[in-house]
């Protein structure tokens, strides 16, 4: 009998540990991530023709899912921006070359997946993304009036 009322203050009648702390890992919004990708724009356009080369921001890791944000910079490029997704590929991966982005015009944007090489001294290749969570980056053209 003792055993079990013992059982039952340790189990019932005891102090709660200290919580455990909240996770440091905050979650982004929309607009951070819309704000952080104009404000790179801004500081990225210094001349008047300027090729923008965006890849997911280090301070967005861990705290959003790649698809989830290449879906919000997706979106706002193309319904905010007005910009068209420009498939060099016609729904096939092929390479993309420095001279194709030299061909993209105004209103127009790639969606990229890089491959890289470590064997060739970090060599990294641009190759057309079809799947949002193949994007490492997005490629477009921007004319600052």
């Amino acid at each position: 009998m003792k055993e079990s009322v013992k059982d039952f203050i340790d189990t019932y009648c005891s102090i709660p540990p200290d919580p455990e702390p909240e996770s440091l890992i905050t979650s982004v919004t929309e607009e951070e991530i819309i704000d952080s990708f104009i404000s790179y724009i801004k500081n990225t356009c210094v001349d008047t023709h300027t090729l923008i080369k965006y890849i997911m921001p280090t301070e967005f890791y861990g705290r959003i899912e790649k698809d989830k944000f290449w879906e919000i910079i997706i979106g706002f490029i193309s319904r905010d921006m007005c910009f068209e997704d420009y498939n060099l590929g016609e729904w096939k991966t092929e390479q993309v070359y420095d001279t194709n982005y030299d061909c993209l015009d105004y209103g127009e944007y790639f969606l990229v997946s890089e491959k890289k090489y470590v064997e060739h001294d970090d060599y990294i290749e641009d190759l057309i993304a079809l799947e949002l969570h193949k994007v490492d980056k997005i490629v477009f053209r921007i004319y600052k009036k």
